[in-house]
């Protein structure tokens, strides 16, 4: 699934949908691991699919929007790192950009 979709075929200004359908933003940068939106680093293996309504995701908006004080323990299988929120309850991490 995620490991077929073609970065090249996301351009940035793309509206990128949470799994629940959710958008979440546009796309800000392409990068060759992933993308970036909502000031996050978002690893291709988080993209399902690209189609001609935007990208789609893996995980909810929820994970770009959980508040720094709350307990990732419940919220995330990955430990936080400092500088690098995990905020997906999956395999997959969506990190926030290091700028």
């Amino acid at each position: 699934m995620s490991e077929h979709v073609n970065l090249d075929t996301i351009e940035p200004g793309m509206v990128v949908y949470g799994v629940d359908g959710v958008k979440i933003g546009p796309v800000e940068a392409v990068h060759p691991e992933g993308i970036r939106v909502a000031s996050h680093e978002v690893p291709r293996q988080a993209i399902t699919h690209v189609d001609t309504t935007g990208v789609h995701l893996q995980v909810a908006r929820v994970a770009f929007t959980a508040h720094r004080d709350m307990d990732l323990e419940k919220a995330s299988d990955t430990a936080a790192t400092p500088g690098h929120e995990p905020m997906v309850p999956h395999e997959v991490a969506v990190t926030p950009d290091a700028r």
